[in-house]
């Protein structure tokens, strides 16, 4: 589960660093280091040299970290979508409105954040 989170986290932000990969899983960074370790010998992940220094690594997404990545969202998604569909109409109106408040906070909680590192 935390490689396919880390794929995303990769696949959202290209280039991302070790370290915001671990702030995005609550892990440290050096659990965040083997992780990436098994998805770069995996193939799934490519690690280079930051361009503008070299002691920071840069993570991208592989053409096959990419299509393992939509394979699976894609497979859980599908699960989901049978899950939801054994649901009453009241039971999605609920689903659909706690989505909507969760989309809020998250909203705001990544404002929050993008000011904080804007502030840095």
């Amino acid at each position: 589960m935390q490689q396919f989170r880390a794929l995303g986290i990769i696949a959202h932000h290209p280039g991302a660093s070790l370290s915001l990969v671990a702030q995005h899983l609550g892990l440290t960074t050096a659990s965040v280091s083997r992780l990436v370790d098994g998805l770069v010998k995996s193939g799934l992940v490519d690690r280079a040299d930051a361009p503008e220094d070299r002691r920071k690594l840069v993570l991208t997404l592989t053409e096959k970290g990419l299509a393992v990545l939509e394979t699976t969202k894609s497979s859980a998604l599908g699960r989901l979508a049978r899950m939801l569909m054994q649901l009453s109409e009241s039971e999605l109106s609920a689903v659909s409105e706690a989505m909507a408040a969760l989309r809020r906070v998250v909203d705001k909680m990544e404002r929050s954040q993008e000011e904080a590192e804007g502030a840095c």
